[in-house]
């Protein structure tokens, strides 16, 4: 007995108004994309930033407590025994759009130019600008002594910092022992 194959019908595919349709809801899904594709861009930096940022503060507070001391820096303070322990007086210094991690030879708890060594130098996203803002951890086993913007400050102290991101202001709380909160 021989199968019987279906026949095409005239009316069979796709009619004109089926495919208007197709195209516009494929065009507002594109409209949505586009439109959210900068909001999450925006978030993606100012999360890069605030890990970046915990990342350095976390960094030199380990070296302020471990008392490390670069070699370099001792070099610097070599005719000056009394202030070596100064290079292990660990800062990050916001300075935009960088983050300066650094040494205190001056002693004047934050971030001078010229005069303080610099451990590295980290920029942040082009987009994105930050507030000046200096943090120090003076090593003081077991602990370590924090200070910011030069005056001693406790290491659970709430310290408010602007960044802002294609023109929008974000506000960041930053905990001097190492943790960033982005404030919605």
């Amino acid at each position: 007995m021989p199968q019987l194959q279906p026949q095409p019908s005239a009316d069979s595919g796709f009619t004109l108004i089926e495919m208007m349709v197709i195209i516009v809801i494929i065009s507002i899904m594109t409209v949505l994309l586009a439109v959210a594709f900068p909001v999450v861009q925006r978030q993606q930096q100012l999360k890069l930033t605030a890990t970046t940022l915990v990342s350095q503060l976390r960094r030199a507070q380990q070296l302020a407590l471990d008392e490390t001391r670069d070699d370099a820096c001792l070099q610097l303070l070599a005719d000056q025994p009394q202030n070596q322990t100064r290079c292990s007086d660990i800062g990050v210094a916001i300075r935009n759009p960088t983050l300066i991690t650094y040494a205190d030879i001056d002693g004047n708890h934050q971030y001078t130019d010229g005069h303080d060594y610099v451990l590295n130098k980290i920029d942040a996203p082009s987009t994105v600008s930050l507030a000046n803002k200096d943090f120090l951890y003076q090593g003081a086993p077991p602990t370590v002594n924090a200070f910011v913007d030069g005056a001693p400050s406790a290491l659970n102290a709430a310290v408010p910092l602007d960044m802002t991101i294609n023109n929008e202001v974000t506000s960041l709380t930053v905990f001097p022992y190492g943790y960033v909160q982005i404030n919605k």
